[in-house]
């Protein structure tokens, strides 16, 4: 859940109208913040601006043709495409310095967005994709991560995971994933080993 950043309450909430990704309980506790929030808050509000003016400008080719199909825009038009990228991926970096659970949530939907867009080995997608399992860790999310990497990275299990349903138990061949998605899949192992450990002492 959000949680102000001074004293953690929960409840009564309002986001910063810059970054709109920080709460606060209050006027008192966001003046207090403020000193500290503000070179962040500037940064992220600005790529925010950058963001929608990129995207602003990519419909805006898109409705010059209407008729396109948007495959043959995106493959016709890779300049703009990547120029919204590029600015989506700093915008979802800026968030995510800001260290709330607001601000990871909006930077896996930009990573995810970027991810479905760019399906090369650009440098935004990829950065990107790398991203993802981590933020999926980061809120909880741990079978949405497992998915992904499984989906997104690895693709078929078959001579990955020695068993049919692909657990997380089994050895993974390293040299088929990234440094960043197997150190993902470790992180996976460990928390199930985790769980097992506080259920077999509970």
């Amino acid at each position: 859940k959000d949680q102000c950043v001074i004293c953690k309450t929960e409840t009564g909430l309002n986001s910063c109208k810059g970054c709109l990704v920080v709460f606060y309980c209050g006027r008192d506790h966001q003046k207090d913040d403020w000193p500290t929030h503000k070179r962040f808050c500037k940064h992220a509000k600005m790529t925010r601006e950058t963001n929608w003016q990129a995207l602003e400008h990519l419909k805006q080719r898109l409705e010059e043709n209407p008729s396109a199909n948007p495959r043959d825009f995106f493959a016709s038009h890779p300049d703009d495409i990547n120029a919204y990228l590029h600015v989506r991926y700093i915008y979802a970096r800026a968030i995510l310095r800001l260290g709330t659970r607001a601000g990871v949530r909006g930077a896996l939907k930009s990573c995810l967005e970027i991810a479905s867009m760019d399906g090369s080995n650009e440098q935004n997608g990829q950065e990107a994709r790398d991203h993802v399992p981590t933020l999926f860790l980061r809120l909880g999310r741990d079978q949405e991560c497992y998915d992904f990497l499984k989906e997104k990275c690895v693709g078929d299990l078959e001579g990955i995971y020695a068993c049919e349903n692909g657990s997380l138990c089994q050895p993974a061949d390293a040299q088929k994933l990234s440094l960043a998605h197997a150190a993902m899949l470790s992180l996976l192992k460990i928390r199930i080993l985790i769980d097992l450990r506080h259920l077999q002492s509970a």
